[in-house]
């Protein structure tokens, strides 16, 4: 089985968005945020001589993070978006899925990504998201497909081959 699809910037940007979530990282990373808001707290006002105001430093410092981290995120996606280009994976991209594992191969690129080194496939109603790293995803666009049977049907041949 084998697609072509076009990836642009707008995919990039959905993909993050729907991903953010999902990924343990960005919960790490979170809490790595809220520690170290509330030591800087604690190093620039002192530690709170009552149980009741560390709650409260606590509390507000959880609020903070979670109220900045999704305009850290934002942020940051736009930055991608903004300097995403061919060399950096937008463009076209044909996908092939082999016994050996799922070929990829762009103007700048030609890949074969053994099925033991893909870390999970994300399914969602209109991507499907094939994570080989830490940090690198494959965009699948279902508008890419012949048709919804086809979408499925590639998203699931990459799962049984994973298997």
């Amino acid at each position: 089985m084998e697609v072509t699809v076009t990836i642009k910037r707008l995919d990039l940007i959905r993909m993050n968005f729907l991903l953010a979530p999902k990924l343990k990282a960005n919960w790490i990373t979170l809490a790595m945020l809220w520690v170290v808001s509330l030591t800087t707290y604690f190093f620039l006002r002192g530690m709170p001589s009552y149980f009741d105001a560390f709650i409260f430093v606590a509390i507000f410092t959880i609020f903070m993070t979670v109220l900045f981290f999704p305009l850290f995120l934002l942020f940051c996606v736009m930055l991608q978006a903004f300097f995403a280009n061919e060399r950096s994976g937008l463009g076209i991209h044909l996908y092939r899925v082999q016994t050996e594992g799922l070929y990829e191969e762009s103007p700048v690129n030609i890949t074969l990504f053994k099925w033991r080194g893909i870390e999970r496939v994300w399914r969602f109603k209109n991507y499907t998201f094939v994570q080989v790293s830490l940090t690198t995803f494959h965009i699948l666009p279902k508008r890419d497909f012949e048709s919804e049977q086809a979408f499925d049907a590639f998203s699931e041949q990459i799962e049984k081959h994973m298997a």
